[in-house]
């Protein structure tokens, strides 16, 4: 009888192993799901050109920058904080395009009024609210940052 019940208790320790091998499997392959889904949509997630239409203000204050997309490229107007345009065209920076390997605006131009030239721009975005407008001579290293915040609307 002993013997009956120890090959019986063997069985079902038999079974419950493969069950758990069994769920092992599925647990596996459900975990490499979720893994892939969220690799995947942490890409919806980020940001995309877009993310820059708005109105900035300058950290110093001195200026409030409004940018929007006009045929597929980014272009922003400056104004001085008393609500003035700061040139004589109608968008200080203009042709920023998105560069979504790098997840900045770049290959852009900037222009201020004391400025008789053009130089490169890029903005990078830190945050939803924070980015950084660069403006250089061809050397990004030897280039003018300033940091920008988002206005709330």
């Amino acid at each position: 009888m002993r013997f009956a019940n120890l090959a019986q208790t063997i069985l079902l320790w038999i079974k419950s192993q493969n069950q758990f091998n069994k769920n092992k499997k599925i647990m596996k392959k459900l975990i490499i799901v979720i893994v892939f889904l969220l690799t995947t949509l942490k890409g919806f997630t980020q940001n995309n050109g877009d993310d820059l239409i708005g109105y900035w203000q300058t950290v110093d204050q001195k200026f409030l920058i409004k940018v929007f997309r006009e045929n597929n490229k980014y272009v922003a107007t400056i104004y001085s904080v008393d609500g003035k345009i700061l040139e004589k065209q109608k968008n200080n920076i203009w042709d920023l395009k998105f560069n979504t390997d790098k997840k900045v605006w770049d290959n852009g131009k900037l222009q201020l009024p004391d400025m008789n030239h053009s130089v490169d721009c890029e903005i990078k975005m830190k945050s939803k609210d924070e980015a950084i407008i660069l403006g250089y001579h061809g050397i990004k290293l030897l280039g003018k940052e300033r940091k920008m915040k988002r206005l709330k609307n």
